[in-house]
């Protein structure tokens, strides 16, 4: 899937395509939604995995998710490793597959997004503060890696990273009685000052390139984003705008159909509670509230926001993989009641996951994002449009962008006349319900070659060649 499903608008193209200008233009320090037009909504560490794969596979789907999906395995292995260190491997495997199928979280893993790489970062430093307040290996170790997975989330999304990671860890160290030992284990004004050393030469270097970034990104992206319903100063897309609580709806979702499990086995969790009371009483371990709070911590923090998306759940997803068969054990329900659940969520997924697949392959009108992909590779096959000038009727297209390395222009119908008084052959793509409209405009100066999906492509008449190219 990573190089069979195209790259989709309107979020993985923008990132896709600034990822692929980035490694064009060799400007690492600020990414540009557009050549000369600063990003300043998110920092750029998952662009710079992006452009690496670009750098070494190509302008293409797997070039650009290549590196994104490996940091999806390596989040699935630091999980696995975990719970196999806790509970056994046949505990780690179970944990590791509820993970590894939970809808917000496959998509993610070969999407080019943000949200999976700051997800690395908060696992690492979720496990890492385990490790070093239960005492489980090298202690210097840990506390070095939480730090750096503080790094990891502040250059992959920003100051939310830490909220989200230190929110649980604060709750639970709360609710266990063990904040001095966690502010003692810890080496927080040295490590502080590690983490700050590995992203403020970014901070620094992006408001000097691009002065007004930062107030832009500290207060806009994470104050008013969350704080102002249908925030109007968002500068790259619309401001969703959803009701207090829909958060809640999102976390359901994201983890189907594990999450179900917790509501069909509803009745089992009562009638054995008293067991899972003395199971966490016989073991004097914590875990299960640790895990508990790190996976409710990002509901429980937009439960108030409405301008949320439902990717806002991830950091809490790989805790609740683990949260379903920790509770499964401590009420000792039937574990061939839970390889039921295991078969049926697999099949679940795997028709979810096979149904989308299907979707992008043949029948790309049915699937859930649009893309360009299409229509550009048809004129990048077309060897009498090798030099044309593609231009795109509407709003930027960054999947269209992508797959024409950038050479793509966006006109409004009143810039169509100007593309008949210059001396390059133009080819015009608009949507298939404007061409009634925009007739009086297109006749008789362009043919229509082609429709595919919602969009017809038209080619400028200028000779005789053109007329058989375009009837070709």
């Amino acid at each position: 899937m990573l190089f069979q499903v195209p790259i989709t608008d309107n979020s993985e193209s923008r990132y896709a395509e600034m990822a692929r200008w980035m490694a064009v233009s060799g400007n690492w320090i600020t990414p540009e939604i557009q050549p000369g037009v600063p990003f300043w909504a998110k920092p750029p560490l998952a662009m710079w995995i992006s452009a690496c794969g670009i750098k070494i596979f190509g302008s293409n789907e797997f070039g650009a998710r290549i590196f994104i999906f490996l940091t999806a395995c390596a989040v699935l292995l630091l999980v696995y490793r975990w719970a196999a260190e806790r509970r056994g491997k046949d505990f780690a495997l179970t944990a590791a597959f509820i993970l590894f199928t939970a809808p917000v979280f496959v998509v993610t893993s070969g999407t080019v997004m943000t949200d999976l790489v700051m997800v690395a970062g908060t696992t690492l430093c979720m496990v890492a503060f385990w490790n070093v307040i239960e005492g489980g290996g090298s202690a210097r170790r840990w506390n070095t890696l939480f730090f750096a997975g503080l790094a990891v989330g502040l250059l992959a999304k920003g100051p939310i990273a830490v909220v989200l990671t230190l929110l649980p860890i604060g709750v639970w160290a709360f609710l266990t009685g063990r904040m001095l030992e966690s502010w003692q284990r810890l080496p927080w004004v040295r490590g502080s000052l590690f983490t700050l050393a590995l992203v403020a030469p970014w901070y620094i270097a992006a408001e000097i390139r691009t002065p007004g970034f930062l107030d832009y990104f500290l207060l806009g992206e994470h104050i008013k984003r969350f704080l102002v319903p249908g925030w109007e100063g968002d500068l790259y897309g619309n401001a969703h705008s959803e009701t207090p609580g829909t958060i809640w709806f999102f976390g359901l979702a994201a983890t189907l159909p594990w999450s179900l499990i917790l509501l069909f086995m509803g009745p089992v969790f009562i009638r054995r509670r008293s067991s899972v009371r003395a199971g966490i009483r016989e073991e004097n371990d914590p875990w299960l509230g640790y895990l508990l709070c790190w996976s409710f911590a990002p509901l429980f923090f937009f439960t108030l926001s409405r301008n949320i998306i439902s990717t806002y759940t991830l950091t809490g997803v790989p805790a609740a993989a683990l949260v379903i068969p920790e509770l499964w054990r401590l009420a000792r329900a039937p574990e061939k009641r839970l390889g039921v659940f295991l078969g049926t969520g697999t099949a679940f997924s795997l028709l979810a996951i096979g149904g989308i697949w299907i979707c992008y392959l043949f029948f790309e009108d049915l699937a859930p994002k649009r893309s360009e992909r299409r229509l550009v590779e048809r004129v990048n096959r077309s060897e009498g449009f090798v030099e044309s000038r593609l231009n795109f009727l509407g709003s930027r297209r960054h999947s269209a962008c992508f797959y024409r390395s950038g050479e793509i222009e966006f006109i409004g119908p009143e810039e169509i006349p100007r593309l008949l008084v210059n001396d390059r052959h133009d080819l015009l793509v608009i949507k298939d319900t404007d061409e009634i409209r925009l007739s009086p405009l297109l006749a008789p100066n362009f043919r229509k070659v082609t429709a595919i999906g919602r969009r017809a492509l038209f080619s400028e008449i200028r000779t005789a060649a053109d007329v058989r190219t375009s009837k070709n």
